[in-house]
């Protein structure tokens, strides 16, 4: 699909879609629907949530499903920064925000009175399980809570309140990262009973079948949704990763002009997220959808990814630590191409930090992990907004410590962050051999700041 021609598509997509469900939309009706989408999908900061992922989550001949998956990431509160113009009046209807400090998102709370006769809403709620005054996390269901009312309150003038029930259910399905509950059942086994209520309680008119059809439709939507922890190759689930670094990480959307420590926030709070989070809540089963040997083939493959991702991650944490200690010890937080180098442009040579770095033999060393070897060296397979794909400092490192050093230096990485030892104790804890490289290329790449950073060359 050409870039530009994302408004044209949802354009047709939707109209297709309705017509399916036997709507015909006129003119002004149609674009309205489609530019909320276009301007809710579209805005700079959507480098993983865009009109392509929702998109690519259609399934042909299933209009609902469809649907649902074109409105589930409408709203991405931390992502956008609050809402936009189309969504607010509607949102307001339902939630009030907290702000925070200037550049920061606020809490949302649902507001504490509701009309009894709006019936949307309480089929929302009920559906999601939440009730007035709440606090609404941003990780645990407040954007696919304010998408789905949104969805709600644009469709319902054309569709049944069977067919927006159901759609509620598939978009609330795609809250990720759900464990088991107390019966050690998977999540969608209380979804179903969530409906079942919903059904009882507002005379819905489901039958069994269409709740257990509803159900295992969510979840396969909802395994859609996260399907690239199940890639195949993992350099192609880093390049999904790196695309969602800068959708939560503001600083980071600016091309070069983020500091060293604004790209270890980042990078430690990815680190983080993938140290805890359990591969076995990733994907999730209903009634054997999937089937047993396709959950456990993309079971593993998820946690595959993430056991290679994860010293990845670790690794380019410690070099982005020990950056971050250089520069404070040299003069101070700055820009992080003034220590690295400018992102490289074609046919354009640029000053770079691993020119000076020593080259790394071309083969594996023996007790490395041949595939984050791989990834350091010859990198991810597509170059990101921020980012180059290879880490030649990362791979210096990794190529230099063996496994206890590395934790070492991990462990002496977290104190720094967490203000418990000081950048010069860190410097003064790398292996010299280390400390002395670093110190000496960082010399070239930053001239003001070479004096000082001579005292570690000894």
């Amino acid at each position: 699909m050409p870039i530009n021609d994302s408004i044209h598509v949802l354009m047709s997509t939707v109209q297709t879609y309705m017509e399916e469900l036997g709507v015909e939309l006129d003119c002004k009706d149609l674009e309205s629907i489609v530019f909320l989408l276009y301007y809710s999908l579209k805005p700079y900061g959507r480098y993983f949530h865009s009109i392509d992922h929702a998109l690519d989550l259609t399934i042909q001949n299933n209009p609902e499903i469809s649907l649902a998956a074109l409105f589930h990431d409408l709203i991405y509160y931390q992502i956008d920064r609050g809402f936009n113009n189309l969504v607010e009046p509607i949102v307001r209807q339902v939630v009030r925000e907290e702000k925070r400090e200037a550049g920061q998102v606020g809490k949302v709370f649902l507001l504490n009175d509701f009309e009894k006769s709006d019936l949307e809403l309480h089929i929302n709620l009920n559906i999601f399980g939440l009730h007035s005054g709440q606090e609404l996390s941003p990780y645990a269901g407040l954007n696919e809570f304010l998408s789905s009312l949104v969805m709600t309150r644009t469709l319902s003038p054309y569709l049944s309140i069977k067919q927006i029930t159901q759609m509620i259910v598939f978009i609330e399905g795609t809250i990720p990262f759900r464990g088991k509950g107390v019966d050690q059942r998977d999540y969608f086994y209380q979804l179903s009973e969530k409906l079942q209520e919903t059904n009882r309680l507002f005379d819905l008119g489901f039958t069994p079948q269409e709740i257990s059809q509803t159900i295992r439709e969510a979840v396969a939507l909802s395994n859609r949704d996260v399907m690239n922890f199940s890639e195949e190759d993992t350099r192609d689930f880093l390049d999904n990763t790196w695309d969602l670094i800068p959708e939560t990480n503001v600083s980071l959307r600016s091309n070069e002009l983020y500091t060293i420590k604004d790209y270890r926030i980042a990078i430690e709070k990815m680190d983080n997220f993938f140290t805890y989070l359990d591969p076995l809540n990733i994907f999730h089963q209903y009634e054997n959808v999937p089937s047993t040997k396709e959950l456990e083939e993309i079971n593993q493959r998820a946690a595959h990814n993430l056991s290679i991702s994860r010293i990845y991650l670790k690794v380019k944490y410690i070099t982005a630590v020990i950056l971050e200690a250089f520069a404070e010890e040299s003069g101070g937080d700055c820009p992080i191409c003034y220590f690295m180098g400018e992102l490289p442009r074609e046919d354009e040579k640029i000053k770079r930090l691993e020119t000076y770095l020593p080259e790394v033999c071309g083969t594996l060393i023996d007790d490395r992990n041949p595939l984050v070897w791989q990834l350091l060296d010859q990198g991810r397979n597509r170059e990101s907004s921020f980012d180059i794909k290879h880490a030649p400092l990362s791979l210096f490192l990794y190529a230099e410590c063996n496994d206890n050093e590395l934790s070492e230096l991990y462990h002496f990485a977290k104190q720094m962050t967490n203000q418990h030892v000081s950048p010069e104790l860190l410097i003064n804890s790398l292996p010299s051999r280390i400390r002395v490289t670093i110190a000496r290329s960082l010399s070239e790449m930053a001239p003001s700041r070479k004096a000082i950073l001579s005292h570690y060359l000894s």
